[in-house]
């Protein structure tokens, strides 16, 4: 039985990953968290029958403390749970840079992390890595493009690769031109063409920020140079990622648009379990369309790259704006060209090298207070 800790259990990824949970007899749920959702933490205490459940809001009070075999934490636990090791996987599904901290302890413990967390690597993808390797712990990839990656590598040498292929769906706005994509508004971005997400994550994949925000992902995760990581449309979102090799050879992995096969992978660890889950069926598939991006339609996946390549506090800079930002565009108090200035503004921010994370929550702080 493998004890699996859960951090953002509300979510689009948390509330997949406990239906895989639920349908899998190889795993408990040890522990999970949510944020101001008492409503769903009830729920999930009565069906999953947690050791601990953790409230990160001010509403812990709110659920009580009734629950006979369910102990009920609050933020100021959530350090100590990780680091006691109470799970043999952590799989981080925490919004935003929330989840930077939670990362960083359980990799310092040489804990089994699920990352599902993107801004952990962005923001400090070095750092996190050092840790990794110091303390004998792993990451294990939960983006469906990082997964189909590391899917494609498999039982390969990555010296033979020449580069990484992420494909994108395009969001809501791949059909319209750069002068009508400025027009809409945040109602119109969360209309994703294929995928049921969370709302800043629908934003960012409508801005293409997500996908470059994956990009900076797969250099962490693979080592694989950012010149070598390319990024194509592709409509239908059945091809998850490809891998190109040395010898011209192409692998790829397909399968229906399900965050939840992704998911199981990790928390098995590469191993193939059962899931019962809708397959993919060739004979309903009639083609498989591509097109090259429009860097200039969606300068987001520039200011990517260029953070990757300037290293430091710019990838922690350009996240941090960009959730800013993101909320903002939410509740219709900027445009999508504010959106992109501000993330373009974000090279203004003075350089530095970040080396601990009290450095990354302290500059993060600075952003925001300076954000108001």
């Amino acid at each position: 039985m493998k004890k699996i800790g859960l951090l953002g259990a509300s979510g689009s990824i948390g509330s997949q990953t406990l239906d895989v949970i639920a349908r899998d007899s190889n795993f408990k749920l040890s522990y999970f968290t949510v944020n101001s959702s008492i409503s769903r933490a009830k729920e999930i205490i009565e069906e999953f029958k947690p050791d601990y459940c953790l409230i990160t809001s001010n509403k812990r009070n709110e659920l009580g403390s009734h629950y006979q075999n369910t102990k009920i934490l609050g933020l100021e636990d959530l350090e100590g749970l990780i680091k006691n090791q109470e799970a043999d996987i952590v799989l981080n599904a925490m919004m935003g840079m929330s989840g930077l901290a939670s990362s960083w302890w359980v990799l310092e413990t040489g804990g089994k992390l699920a990352l599902a967390n993107k801004e952990s690597l962005v923001s400090a993808g070095g750092l996190l890595k050092a840790l990794e390797k110091k303390h004998g712990g792993l990451i294990l990839p939960v983006d469906s493009e990082h997964s189909a990656i590391w899917q494609c590598l498999e039982g390969n040498n990555s010296q033979g690769v020449e580069k990484l292929i992420l494909t994108a769906s395009g969001g809501a706005f791949r059909d319209i031109s750069r002068g009508e994509m400025l027009t809409k508004k945040a109602s119109d971005a969360l209309k994703h063409p294929n995928w049921s997400m969370g709302l800043k994550i629908t934003i960012d994949s409508a801005t293409l920020m997500n996908k470059g925000l994956e990009v900076m992902e797969a250099y962490w995760l693979f080592g694989i140079e950012p010149e070598r990581i390319d990024v194509i449309i592709h409509r239908e979102s059945l091809i998850h990622s490809m891998v190109q090799y040395k010898d011209g050879s192409v692998l790829a992995q397909l399968g229906i648009s399900d965050m939840r096969q992704p998911i199981h992978y990790a928390l098995h660890e590469k191993n193939r379990r059962p899931l019962d889950l809708e397959r993919l069926d060739f004979n309903q598939i009639s083609s498989l369309n591509f097109q090259p991006l429009d860097h200039e339609k969606y300068p987001s996946l520039s200011y990517c790259y260029r953070a990757l390549e300037e290293g430091g506090n710019r990838p922690l800079c350009l996240n941090t704006i960009n959730e800013i930002l993101v909320e903002r565009y939410l509740k219709d108090q900027i445009s999508l060209r504010d959106l992109f200035d501000g993330l373009e503004a974000s090279f203004e921010e003075e350089f530095f090298e970040p080396k601990s994370l009290e450095d990354l929550l302290l500059e993060e702080e600075r952003i925001r207070r300076n954000m108001k």
